[in-house]
């Protein structure tokens, strides 16, 4: 954990701009504050952790993601140890992707059931993005796909992951964009925020739209993207339920579709053809077009990276890099979506 950006999510809270961003809030020390705990330690929010006073400082640990450890602690770590052991003394079962996604998305996702509204990130806070597989192997990754593990658990797919992590999230969008109002962390941020100094403007298409609202339905393109490989047999349905969603409304049965294909998506073939099919099929749409949103940009670059990385070792000298794409996307701020389009057309 002396890596892994979880064990430093308390003391990020000492920090000056935290404080600041609890001044604007009326929050006089958010490092005690539950709206803060809740993602930002364990015991924020975690009922039956192991201390009876959690210790804040230790940010987010083991227990907030793999539960009260007092059954397991000891246990998980003896040689010969099985999954299944461990999940029968308290662990979580992580290793179905989609139970993951759910997990993770409890704080990295915007919206009324983590705190994290438009009133949050205008005190201060930094815009929240994620991508299952990315974010779990830049932790890095605390487990190794060895021989064991695939006896144990079974194979990690890092597409696979990809595209579950965004119909999980997708379907967290459609349920934030159903509770209907004008909560303004749903929408991308550049429909209001750009720079006009830089003049992006001038380089940007909006769609005969300036100025208005447009929902941010990365994961929802995603989770199209990944059908047309994966599940072509939804891709009609989704198609519409992405046209209402770009007006706000959420067509009926939309959430139960998005299950439906995530189903589908768990058991789906992650071969080799169907890997290369996804990675044309993102480069494909992001080259297609001039007016992506910073967050759509983003996602397809996660997504060419995930694909990247799970093939063979001996092929990397081979492979494209996407170096250039994220430093496209190093700051939202200096984005342009037509240079964004350029570098996947090279």
């Amino acid at each position: 954990m002396s890596y892994d950006k979880h064990s430093k999510a308390w003391s990020t809270l000492l920090s000056e701009v935290s404080q600041k961003m609890g001044r604007h809030l009326g929050i006089a020390k958010p490092e005690n504050e539950p709206i803060c705990l809740s993602c930002h330690a364990t015991g924020g929010k975690v009922a039956g952790v192991r201390a009876p006073e959690p210790s804040y400082s230790d940010g987010v640990g083991c227990e907030s993601c793999h539960g009260a450890g007092e059954g397991y602690l000891r246990s998980h770590t003896v040689q010969g140890a099985s999954h299944a052991d461990n999940i029968s003394k308290g662990m979580k079962d992580l290793f179905p992707v989609q139970k993951r996604a759910e997990l993770c998305l409890s704080c990295h996702q915007i919206g009324e059931n983590t705190e994290l509204t438009h009133r949050i990130f205008g005190a201060g806070h930094p815009r929240v993005a994620f991508e299952l597989d990315t974010f779990s192997r830049s932790q890095p990754n605390h487990w190794i796909v060895d021989e064991d593990y695939v006896k144990r658990k079974g194979t990690y797919i890092s597409e696979q992951a990809w595209f579950i992590g965004n119909i999980v999230q997708a379907e967290k969008v459609l349920d934030e964009l159903a509770k209907g109002g004008l909560e303004l962390s749903r929408y991308s941020c550049a429909s209001c925020h750009h720079s006009l100094t830089l003049q992006q403007w001038q380089t940007r298409d909006y769609g005969g739209r300036p100025g208005e609202l447009k929902p941010n339905l990365a994961a929802l393109l995603m989770a199209q993207l990944g059908a047309s490989v994966y599940a072509p047999a939804f891709k009609p349905k989704l198609i519409v339920v992405i046209e209402n969603a770009h007006n706000g409304k959420v067509s009926a049965g939309a959430v139960e579709l998005l299950k439906s294909i995530q189903t589908v998506a768990a058991a789906a073939h992650y071969g080799e053809s169907e890997q290369k099919a996804l990675f044309d099929t993102l480069v494909k749409y992001g080259k297609s077009r001039n007016d992506h949103s910073y967050e759509v940009a983003e996602q397809i670059t996660m997504g060419l990276e995930s694909i990247l990385s799970s093939t063979i070792p001996k092929e990397r000298n081979n492979k494209p890099s996407t170096s250039e794409l994220f430093q496209l996307l190093k700051d939202p701020n200096n984005f342009y979506p037509d240079r964004f389009a350029e570098a996947l057309r090279r």
